[in-house]
């Protein structure tokens, strides 16, 4: 904040504050035209009617709308979605999904509930280290995580120890650099306080995301993932390792035009728009990658159990969740 009587907010502070990355504010600059009220150079300042804005287009992401839906709104329309429109759970969903609980205050508000209609909730942790002290790992199809300050190291750790949950998170503080970092992951964060309705639509529509009618643009695997499924290839072909490469190129190639986008957005608004779109293409088709590399990886562990059951086999690496393009 540069002082009280202006009552303007760096673009860091903005994203702590309302859980959007920086990254993502500076997209919908290019995409969209929400400008910061001042800049500095290459700094950006946001007056306070914008962070509040802000914070509500954040909850209504949540609920499951779309930026495009809701840049052009104004405050006071915002503001009556918020309160008046009724919150759309996810149709089209059978039976309800396992959820694991992790986080004191997330388990006093499941206790506050007079039931679960939606959710079956499976095991419960009244803080991470007691799920990390636990011998076997979540079996949930969902693992909701509650944090006081969005740690990134406990995350992953304890998504380490989901690896075939989704992981969305919970959490009452966090720094610019941690919104960040789990925007690039593709983790789906959540700012306490919540409902329990809330909790419930998070975890629906973590379900139907990752359905078979859903198509996840976000990455699956983290860097270290991907080194360990390629070193485990053992085939004469390593079909793994070349899946492995392709995605990597992929994540090399969206880096490189993400920083082309940053260098260009000063001078060439087209410029940086069709680099934008490129990403977003090239997400896609690393999604269709992922899902040949998951298939593939876990044949072939499956070839060489049959053929060798005395020797160790590499586990799945298959993350919680998804990962950010």
């Amino acid at each position: 904040m540069i002082n009280e009587e202006q009552d303007l907010y760096r673009i860091g502070s903005v994203a702590a504050l309302t859980g959007i990355a920086v990254e993502r504010l500076r997209a919908w600059e290019r995409r969209y035209g929400f400008a910061p009220a001042q800049r500095d150079g290459k700094v950006r300042f946001y007056s306070n009617g914008q962070l509040e804005k802000l914070k509500k287009m954040k909850r209504l992401l949540d609920h499951g709308a779309t930026i495009s839906d809701l840049i052009d709104l104004s405050d006071d329309q915002l503001t009556k979605r918020l309160t008046e429109t009724p919150r759309q759970l996810p149709q089209r969903i059978q039976g309800r999904p396992q959820v694991d609980l992790i986080g004191a205050n997330l388990l006093q508000l499941e206790q506050r509930q007079e039931g679960h209609e939606r959710l079956d909730i499976t095991a419960r942790w009244a803080n991470p280290q007691s799920f990390l002290e636990e011998s076997a790992s979540s079996s949930a199809e969902t693992l909701v995580l509650q944090l006081p300050v969005l740690d990134n190291a406990t995350i992953q750790q304890v998504s380490a120890r989901a690896p075939n949950a989704a992981l969305i998170i919970a959490y009452q503080f966090a720094t610019a650099d941690q919104v960040s970092q789990c925007d690039r992951l593709g983790l789906r964060t959540l700012r306490w306080p919540l409902s329990w309705e809330e909790i419930e639509f998070a975890c629906l529509r973590s379900r139907r995301m990752a359905g078979p009618g859903g198509m996840n643009t976000q990455r699956q695997y983290s860097d270290e993932e991907l080194i360990a499924m390629s070193v485990s290839d053992k085939h004469a072909n390593q079909y793994t390792h070349q899946l492995v490469t392709t995605v990597q190129d992929l994540n090399a190639l969206s880096g490189f035009l993400s920083m082309a986008a940053g260098e260009h957005e000063e001078q060439d608004s087209d410029l940086v728009a069709s680099l934008d779109q490129a990403q977003e293409e090239i997400a896609f088709a690393r999604s269709r990658v992922e899902a040949a590399l998951e298939s593939v990886h876990t044949a072939q562990l499956g070839d060489r159990a049959s053929q060798s059951p005395s020797l160790p086999v590499a586990p799945s690496v298959r993350p919680p969740g998804t990962s950010a393009h």
